[in-house]
């Protein structure tokens, strides 16, 4: 969860496994509908996301001007931001719990990590640069000024 680059589908895994391993009022955080459906929609995103690579890869199915590759760039950034929101919240107040904190679950991974995933949406391009980019080469949108 900490490590960048780490694959969106682990992170998935991982996320998964602590809201079936936290427990809060006696219940799992897995069991809860509210929690289950805010991790499902991260699942659905990252499955097409993982899809959309694959179609990168297929000229044929790129849709030119680098759609896909620039969409790629953007929704893996904030998917991952998106599961570690979601740890965070699992985690509830021992979230605040840092690495090298004995308490902190997991060493701080998550924590760690929800820092880590603002460099993926700051660098090569924010995301808000990243949707302008979109906008003007695969829209055809006017340039912003």
């Amino acid at each position: 969860g900490a490590v960048a680059g780490e694959s969106p589908m682990l992170v998935m895994e991982q996320v998964i496994q602590l809201a079936k391993d936290t427990r809060r009022n006696g219940r799992r955080v897995w069991d809860d509908p509210v929690w289950r459906d805010r991790i499902v929609k991260v699942y659905e995103r990252t499955e097409a996301s993982l899809y959309n690579g694959r179609r990168a890869r297929v000229k044929a199915l790129n849709g030119g001007a680098m759609r896909i590759p620039l969409q790629g760039k953007l929704t893996g950034s904030e998917i991952s931001q998106s599961l570690h929101q979601i740890a965070l919240g699992i985690l509830g107040l021992k979230s605040s719990l840092y690495v090298g904190d004995e308490n902190a679950p997991a060493n701080g991974k998550w924590p760690l990590g929800y820092m880590n995933t603002y460099t993926g949406t700051i660098s090569g391009g924010s995301s808000e640069i990243q949707r302008n980019i979109l906008g003007e080469r695969v829209l055809g949108l006017a340039k912003s000024k």
